[in-house]
């Protein structure tokens, strides 16, 4: 898992379809694909993105709102 604050990171992120244009070896087990963005306001007010990558334990943890993720939006899965 992974929060970002940059768009544009995001942005790549769903245009390689979970993958970084310059990811190299795509089956190393410590390079997996994300395969869920959810957009939300963080606890400061700003917008952040929530990245799940594929073998996270919990690939909804940004989904449900809290202290820290308000109006949370799945904006892109991989599935």
């Amino acid at each position: 898992m992974s929060t970002f604050s940059n768009k544009a990171m995001v942005d790549r992120l769903i245009a390689g379809d979970g993958w970084l244009p310059e990811t190299g070896d795509r089956t190393a087990p410590d390079n997996p694909p994300a395969i869920r963005i959810t957009e939300y306001t963080n606890m400061a007010g700003k917008q952040a993105w929530g990245v799940v990558f594929q073998g996270d334990s919990n690939p909804y943890r940004y989904e449900s709102p809290s202290d820290y993720i308000r109006n949370p939006r799945l904006i892109w899965t991989k599935w």
